[in-house]
């Protein structure tokens, strides 16, 4: 029976369809459409193909191998190339690589170990040398003269117990000595006299001992000045004594403060005093 109109319309309304290729030998796609207003192409007729000869099989397959393409990663290494030789040389090299990392590890860990501890030490030396600061402030106050608040570089100490420098112990006791001689000018006059006589190292034994005995007497008849000490005002009747110890202690302490001694004085002359209190006590 033939086909209606209807049917026929219902056929051009039809979704796209892609014909299938007819026979593997023929390359045709045939496309159609509801829209199209021509009818559909017909079918060409497959092509005739010739039998298959050796020459053609040899050709196609020529052909089929030219297109043949290989594709593979960039990231794929062929090792079947490669020799054994060089394989276990790169092995070797991979892992003395790895040693020497593990190595230069360890080293590193070593290294931070060390720095660590010499902070540790560093801290520590700061403690120590700020306690050390503190404790040379405190005894700086010690080591200080009362009366010029200096340091002690002669210390001389009284029987009281208190320490001065010589320099200002020696202006104390010669103040006092000025104005007991401005009371009495002739006696002292006199005793200098005789004290310089004693001073001469050429003066014969019983020369001496007969001076001695005069200004024994003089002294008697005579007021001695009034020396006393310049913190207590206790009498001082005795020569002050020299404290060696707390003289090495003053300089060990300025040399950790950074200050040097002072240069010594240059010795006095022959005819004048031996010692520092000559002038304030007998001999």
């Amino acid at each position: 029976m033939p086909a209606t109109r209807a049917a026929r319309r219902a056929h051009h309304h039809s979704p796209l369809r892609v014909y299938e290729a007819p026979p593997p030998d023929s390359d045709i796609i045939v496309l159609s459409s509801d829209d199209d207003d021509c009818p559909p192409k017909k079918k060409p007729a497959p092509k005739k193909t010739t039998k298959h000869s050796p020459k053609y099989n040899t050709r196609a397959t020529s052909a089929a191998a030219q297109e043949v393409v290989e594709i593979s990663s960039e990231d794929e290494t062929s090792t079947s190339n490669v020799p054994h030789r060089t394989i276990t040389s790169l092995r070797q090299q991979l892992k003395d690589a790895r040693e020497e990392v593990e190595r230069l590890r360890s080293a590193r860990d070593e290294a931070h170990s060390e720095v660590a501890k010499l902070k540790a030490d560093v801290a520590s030396h700061d403690q120590v040398e700020a306690k050390s600061k503190n404790i040379v402030a405190e005894l700086d106050d010690y080591l200080s003269c009362e009366i010029c608040t200096l340091k002690m570089w002669t210390p001389y100490t009284l029987a009281c117990g208190h320490t001065f420098c010589e320099t200002c112990l020696a202006d104390w006791f010669n103040t006092a000595l000025v104005t007991h001689k401005a009371a009495h000018p002739q006696t002292y006059a006199a005793l200098q006299t005789y004290r310089n006589a004693l001073r001469d190292a050429g003066l014969p034994a019983a020369a001496r001992r007969q001076l001695q005995v005069q200004v024994s007497a003089l002294v008697r008849h005579q007021p001695a000045p009034s020396y006393t000490c310049p913190t207590c005002r206790a009498p001082v009747t005795a020569r002050p004594a020299a404290v060696f110890a707390l003289k090495h202690v003053v300089r060990v302490v300025a040399g950790a403060m950074g200050e040097q001694s002072p240069k010594k004085p240059a010795p006095a002359p022959a005819h004048m005093h031996a010692g520092p209190w000559d002038a304030f006590f007998d001999p």
